[in-house]
């Protein structure tokens, strides 16, 4: 044991839960193994196997022990290396999985707490309405629960860093982050299992970002079949724009105007005005169409009081409410930016939302490093209210420095890539800082 602890042997207690910590937990498991391979009952086996696991024994050492093989072959199996290299493992997996217990026991602490203040903050601004009848009551549950996808989303970075700090700063008050690296550990193997939970929870906040919002709201949300829909550009067919003014969601169309030119020479050829129209199976039914046609610097106007044209003539126009491109799924956002872009329409804020998706996972990746950097090093021991302190603002500052961004980015003034990365790039180089200052 003291040639595993060459630098701790003026720290008893160290010692005492490095003992409590190797020897407690892993005879059980040793004693399995021995009585397995062996077939034997002598209780002191395992006292007296164990060491072979912890000190590095030559051959002598090790034929002292091997009239317990009752078998040739076995004692290939018990040399020195396979031994400690199988028990090492062993300790390894124990320890990545206390680890990652004791950060889940603080994620969903922290994240039962702040949905917990939400629920409350909405109650008591909805109070006088909650409580009126049962149908407000459920209305009010139900609006509560539309907006967790939304509360996910803003909170699981900071409270994936209020827990990585968190459990750091207890192992290390309890000197059991000693321990660990006393043991071979080192500061990415301590990371690993966090990490691990952490892309879990980068994937339930995809699937509630993308799936489950979209689902909740076309599910429980009763759609406006009289709301109108947003005016829109699109390009058609043989040098051509149109211009659909009002869209109703039963199929109708209103205000509708459209524009052909010819590239060489540039000139404007015809101009269309529709009052009304609706969409059939195969076809666009038109009222009221006025058609101003352009021919040797005159103009002709033709009226029409119905136009019967085919679909495929002209663009595709959907009445459904649209969905946000935030809450898009990545591939079928990506289709609909190249649709969009081929219709000639702004797709500005949809490649935004694009590098979004791919940059929020690493948001909560690069807060478990700001978390270890500040709680994960013997340097920060004591010092667990200073580091929570910290990381709130760190959080705080990330989400505004991220929103702003965004904003940015979506109005076209910076690349969407620097508009979805900027703040990802910005808090990854302070998490290394923090990393190689605190020598994690």
């Amino acid at each position: 044991m003291k040639k595993l602890l060459p630098g701790f042997r003026d720290f008893p207690q160290v010692q005492e839960l490095i003992h409590s910590l190797i020897y407690q937990r892993l005879s059980i498991l040793l004693h399995h193994i021995i009585k397995y391979f062996l077939q034997d009952t002598d209780q002191d086996l395992p006292c007296k196997i164990m060491p072979l696991f912890l000190c590095k024994l030559n051959l002598s050492q090790f034929n002292y022990f091997a009239p317990y093989l009752k078998k040739p072959y076995l004692k290939y199996l018990f040399r020195k290396k396979f031994i400690y290299d199988f028990l090492k493992i062993q300790l390894y997996k124990m320890i990545s999985r206390y680890i990652a217990l004791e950060f889940i026991r603080y994620f969903l602490l922290f994240l039962s707490a702040f949905v917990l203040m939400t629920m409350i903050g909405n109650f008591f601004g909805n109070l006088s309405g909650v409580f009126s009848d049962w149908l407000s009551f459920l209305e009010f549950i139900k609006e509560t629960v539309l907006l967790l996808p939304l509360l996910f989303e803003l909170i699981i970075p900071i409270t994936v860093l209020l827990a990585t700090v968190s459990t750091f700063s207890t192992f290390n008050k309890n000197a059991e982050l000693t321990a660990m690296r006393s043991s071979g550990i080192g500061g990415w193997r301590l990371a690993y299992p966090v990490l691990a939970i952490s892309l879990l929870i980068a994937v339930f906040e995809y699937l509630s970002q993308n799936y489950a919002y979209t689902w909740m709201h076309q599910t429980w949300v009763k759609p406006d079949n009289t709301a109108r829909l947003m005016p829109l550009w699109k390009i058609g067919e043989e040098q051509s724009i149109f211009y659909f003014g009002d869209r109703r969601q039963e199929g109708r169309l209103n205000s509708i105007t459209s524009f052909q030119w010819q590239k060489n020479p540039f000139q404007l050829l015809e101009k269309t005005e529709i009052e009304s129209g609706k969409q059939h199976k195969q076809s666009w039914i038109f009222q009221n169409v006025e058609k101003h046609l352009f021919k040797d610097e005159n103009i002709q106007l033709k009226y029409l009081n119905q136009w019967q044209i085919e679909k495929y003539k002209l663009p595709t126009v959907s009445f459904e409410i649209p969905t946000s491109p935030h809450h898009k799924p990545f591939f079928d956002l990506y289709e609909d930016t190249l649709k969009l872009q081929s219709e000639g329409q702004d797709i500005t804020q949809h490649r935004v939302e694009l590098y979004q998706k791919t940059a929020y996972p690493f948001q909560i990746f690069i807060m478990v490093l700001i978390g270890l950097g500040l709680s994960a090093s013997y340097n920060r021991r004591g010092m667990a209210a200073e580091s929570l302190a910290i990381s709130c603002l760190l959080g705080i500052l990330f989400w505004m420095l991220n929103q702003i961004t965004l904003a940015v980015g979506g109005a076209g003034l910076i690349i969407p890539f620097l508009a979805a990365w900027s703040g990802n790039l910005i808090f990854l180089v302070l998490a290394l800082c923090f990393l190689s200052y605190n020598r994690v």
